[in-house]
């Protein structure tokens, strides 16, 4: 149970980290650079690393609860409706593709919002929730990412 527990945080925290790395703002960045760092020399600073995690993770949750996802989705919305657009010059396939793309962005914001409102702020669960909607903003990212790609190579 502890060991599942602590493969959970850790791949919550890579994915926070990784997610950081890449789409984070600057001082998101440097963060997630600092943890890297510190992973690298985690032999002699394990105690470190794990501050570090911990940190993260709760500045995580406080990005949370200040808006951070709801901008990404905002954002993902925007690009999704500027590509109906587009799509609307090439096939109904890819139409149809965006429209998905969208409901499944509306669907992470409407997931968003029922954490805000039913969650306590200081729950493991909640933890774990944002984690799984970071994934899932992940995956829908690529998605899009690919759908472009395939756009891009009919033109």
């Amino acid at each position: 149970m502890i060991r599942n527990l602590i493969k959970i945080v850790l791949v919550v925290a890579a994915g926070i980290l990784i997610y950081n790395y890449f789409f984070g703002t600057p001082d998101e960045k440097e963060n997630a650079k600092e943890v890297f760092q510190k992973i690298k020399a985690a032999g002699k600073e394990v105690a470190e690393v794990g501050i570090a995690i911990k940190d993260l993770l709760q500045s995580e949750r406080e990005k949370f609860d200040a808006g951070k996802y709801d901008n990404a989705l905002d954002k993902m919305g925007k690009l999704l409706g500027g590509l109906k657009d587009q799509a609307a010059d090439f096939d109904q396939r890819y139409i149809d593709q965006i429209n998905q793309l969208d409901d499944k962005r509306k669907d992470l914001e409407q997931q968003v919002d029922n954490i805000r409102q039913n969650t306590p702020a200081d729950s493991t669960a909640n933890e774990e929730e944002v984690s799984r909607l970071n994934r899932e903003l992940q995956n829908l990212m690529q998605e899009t990412q690919r759908v472009i790609g395939e756009m891009e190579r009919v033109q």
